[in-house]
């Protein structure tokens, strides 16, 4: 893994993979949250719960509300969005893991109650 010296984007790392100290977080597993910080290969898994990570559940693209659920208009539909694929639009984000609310969430229902 290589590491940045400053949070400065290099060729073909997604904006979303820096942060402030300067290395990269690839994003986290879809099914248990693990932090992942290496390169994630279509057949890749988790080490924590074993769920595959080249999926739609963990692709900055997904999105249930869209045309075969991909923000992507090129990509084909995938049956199991928790299943491994090979998207070459893929790319890694960090998202809430199953069944926990997302942090914007919790901060509006705790300002005016859920």
């Amino acid at each position: 893994m290589t590491r940045l010296a400053s949070p400065q984007r290099q060729q073909g790392t997604p904006l979303l993979a820096l942060r402030a100290g300067g290395g990269t977080i690839m994003g986290t597993c879809h099914k248990c949250g693990e932090t992942i910080t290496d390169a994630v290969g279509f057949r890749a898994t988790c080490p924590k719960c074993h769920a595959y990570l080249h999926s739609c559940l963990n692709c900055r693209l997904y999105s249930p509300s869209s045309h075969n659920h991909c923000l992507s208009s090129t990509t084909d539909y995938v049956r199991d969005a928790e299943g491994a694929n090979f998207c070459e639009e893929f790319e890694f984000t960090t998202r809430a893991k199953a069944g926990e609310r997302a942090p914007a969430k919790s901060k509006f229902d705790q300002l005016f109650g859920d």
